[in-house]
């Protein structure tokens, strides 16, 4: 266990092995009765973050503590028993380290409202280019329901020394390969994904406007 604020300085390694212990179930809320099944405090995944991140961490479009702490309720709160499991850790160029993990959920209604919006609309748009797109979108939410997807994802953690924090976090999700393997069609996968509530960069829900 970190004693956050000190030995989280000036060690990365630490930091990245920790980020995923705490994280591993998502961002806890308390009304889950983390308690009774033996899990983190969750106020411990707010110090922590807060002692090893700078205040303006980057996270693509976003920056800031409180940015990375509402992106880990969306995803803990649109996912359904997420759980993020690190698989290696390397080294990179100018102290920076890059994880790659697995990041299973499963899909809820919530993750279709949330996320995949799109999918509960029954009218017909000129922009959409399979014919019988309410159809398609009625079977796509049958299917969606209750499926437990697996993506492999890489975070790079980059380091500022003079500080010993976090300064900026950019994440890859591959959600592509396992939606090809559960509908078997790109044409299917590209109609839940163009229209997805989900950036570049991977962060959830509308970005502010600039």
């Amino acid at each position: 266990m970190l004693c956050y604020g000190i030995q989280t300085k000036n060690n990365l390694w630490n930091v990245v092995i920790e980020y995923f212990r705490l994280f591993r179930y998502g961002f806890l809320m308390p009304m889950c009765g983390v308690e009774s099944i033996g899990m983190d405090n969750p106020k411990d995944q707010e110090y922590f973050l807060r002692a090893a991140m700078a205040d303006d961490v980057v996270l693509g479009e976003l920056s800031g503590v409180d940015a990375l702490i509402d992106q880990w309720q969306r995803y803990s709160s649109y996912f359904w028993k997420l759980y993020l499991h690190l698989n290696k850790m390397e080294q990179q160029p100018l102290g920076a380290m890059n994880a790659d993990a697995t990041l299973s959920f499963t899909i809820t209604a919530a993750t279709l409202r949330f996320v995949f919006p799109h999918l509960l609309d029954d009218e017909p748009s000129h922009d959409d280019e399979i014919d019988d797109i309410p159809a398609t979108y009625a079977s796509l939410r049958t299917r969606f329901i209750g499926l437990r997807l697996h993506c492999q994802c890489s975070i790079r953690f980059s380091w500022d020394d003079a500080v010993g924090r976090v300064t900026q976090l950019e994440a890859t999700v591959d959600l592509l390969s396992p939606l090809l393997h559960e509908l078997g069609n790109l044409e299917l996968v590209s109609c839940v994904l163009e229209k997805a509530l989900i950036t570049p960069e991977y962060l959830l829900g509308e970005m502010p406007q600039r």
